[in-house]
């Protein structure tokens, strides 16, 4: 990490590549201390990758699908909020409101809006320095956490009508195929969301999604553990 940011200070001109959309508000993070660094910046992102969701980030409408030729240093981002934020705050860099918005959408897809199993103490000591320093964490949520779209109801609604309670209820199986999602207009990933909520239910342990088209092939297993 600190060698990234001794060639960002002797660069003119950076350019951020993300080939990974939760990587997404970590990129927005470090575009706006680049520029607090008055230096030029941009932002790729591979087309297929730019989820809507993030579409309130800091900087979303720089987000460039080509590499500019005339860039002295491009840097692959793989660098998640947790990492990047504790970079800032050993060299004494304070995020201003637009990077703590970033890097707290960073962190809540990263830990599952915190209910994921990694969010520690730490983590969540840091969303609150982050919020401290000004992040939006309303904006995010609303974003993050509630955004939906009538596909994915569409799409609840056909897997809901579907699923399959077995073992005295502790098990949900979810069945779909490639024909549900075209005629919905969603994605695998709109699908292995939807099967989260089901953990909610009072008796349920553990969810299942198969591949109905491709021999029942099990795609994702979630269980109230994780």
């Amino acid at each position: 990490m600190n060698d990234i940011f001794e060639k960002i200070s002797s660069a003119k001109y950076v350019v951020i590549v993300v080939k990974e959309e939760s990587l997404l508000p970590s990129a927005s993070a470090l575009y706006s201390h680049i520029l607090r660094l008055h230096k030029k910046v941009s932002l790729v992102c591979e087309k297929n990758i730019v989820d809507k969701k993030f579409s309130f980030l800091p900087w979303f409408e720089k987000i460039r699908e080509t590499l500019p030729s005339s860039a002295d240093l491009v840097i692959e981002l793989d660098t998640r909020a947790y990492q990047l934020y504790s970079f800032f705050k050993s060299n004494n860099i304070k995020p201003n409101q637009k990077m703590a918005t970033a890097l707290y959408a960073s962190m809540l897809v990263e830990y599952d809006g915190f209910v994921g199993g990694d969010a520690d103490g730490m983590v969540f000591a840091t969303a609150s320095e982050l919020m401290a320093c000004g992040a939006d964490y309303k904006l995010c949520n609303k974003f993050i956490i509630k955004r939906t779209t009538l596909a994915t109801f569409r799409l609840k609604s056909l897997m809901l009508k579907n699923m399959l309670l077995q073992e005295n209820a502790t098990k949900a199986v979810f069945s779909i195929c490639d024909d549900d999602l075209k005629s919905t207009g969603t994605t695998l990933k709109d699908a292995k969301s939807i099967i989260k909520e089901v953990l909610g239910l009072e008796y349920v342990e553990v969810v299942v999604l198969i591949k109905s088209d491709e021999n029942d092939k099990i795609l994702k297993i979630i269980d109230k553990e994780i």
